[in-house]
């Protein structure tokens, strides 16, 4: 990863983006909490590449909570956070897909961290540091990451087809297979 100046101006505003939306646009549901704050974190990782998701996620999580604590620092949510952004674009190039993504290659990249987070490491940090029982709060998450893995691949995939110049390049709309 080449550390520029618009490369950390563009991992800002992702930060800046992540604890607004995660703060400030939430949605609470009867089933859990609904926020997008994990959108730029991913797309920072599609966008800019591993490490940089990776930083914009830590970032964006310590930034966070230093703004708008919420009980006390636990550091596995930082590396929740921090593998939101990294997994991703890691996933993608296991694939072989970094030249070509298709909408099914995104979707499969960021459905394997959000089951991964969201599904196993909060739910077993929620049980061990809060005592909530561990179906309790995978049944929430797994609701949440219902609505927002199909989300956020749609969006990555529709602002990275905009996007000429990315980590991830998306295979354009007239090629054979762009679906795929």
């Amino acid at each position: 990863m080449k550390l520029n100046v618009k490369t950390m101006v563009n991992i800002a505003v992702l930060i800046s983006l992540s604890v607004l939306l995660k703060r400030f646009l939430t949605i609470h549901l009867p089933v859990g909490i609904l926020n997008f704050g994990g959108f730029p974190i991913i797309f920072a990782g599609f966008f800019l590449g591993p490490y940089a998701g990776a930083i914009t996620g830590i970032l964006s999580d310590i930034t966070g909570y230093i703004a708008f604590p919420r009980g006390p620092y636990i550091p596995i949510f930082t590396i929740t956070s921090m593998l939101t952004g990294a997994l991703p674009p890691l996933i993608i190039l296991l694939l072989k897909r970094k030249e070509n993504a298709t909408f099914l290659s995104i979707l499969i990249a960021v459905l394997i961290p959000q089951v991964l987070t969201k599904l196993f490491i909060i739910p077993l940090t929620m049980q061990f540091c809060f005592g909530i029982p561990f179906f309790v709060s995978l049944i929430k998450t797994s609701i949440t990451a219902t609505i927002h893995i199909p989300i956020y691949s749609f969006f990555v995939y529709s602002i990275l087809q905009k996007i000429n110049e990315s980590y991830i390049k998306i295979k354009k709309d007239g090629d054979k297979n762009a679906y795929l």
